[in-house]
């Protein structure tokens, strides 16, 4: 969990240092709450909508719903997804 810190190939252990110390520093800006706020100002959260699915912090342009328009299946297509499904889990559904 630490070689992710280190970024020198020079000087590894005063780096891996560096990093501890300066990661250290910023978990203890949460107590000074104003300087805390400056540095890392609140975002506000988003209100997602009934119907959401999934979306990710990496990739916000991108948001994918579930289908808006209800579909009840027939007969015959039951009958395969119990087929598809018991192949699949190797169920016994007779």
């Amino acid at each position: 969990m630490l070689i992710p810190l280190v970024k020198s190939q020079i000087h590894p252990y005063a780096n891996l240092w560096n990093n501890l110390v300066l990661n250290e520093r910023f978990n203890h800006l949460k107590y000074k709450t104003k300087l805390y706020e400056q540095i890392f100002p609140l975002e506000n959260e988003k209100k997602w909508s009934s119907n959401k699915v999934f979306t990710s912090s990496l990739y916000e342009e991108f948001e994918l719903y579930s289908p808006s328009k209800k579909y009840v299946l027939t007969f015959t297509e039951l009958i395969k997804l119990k087929e598809t499904y018991s192949a699949i889990y190797d169920l016994n559904i007779k």
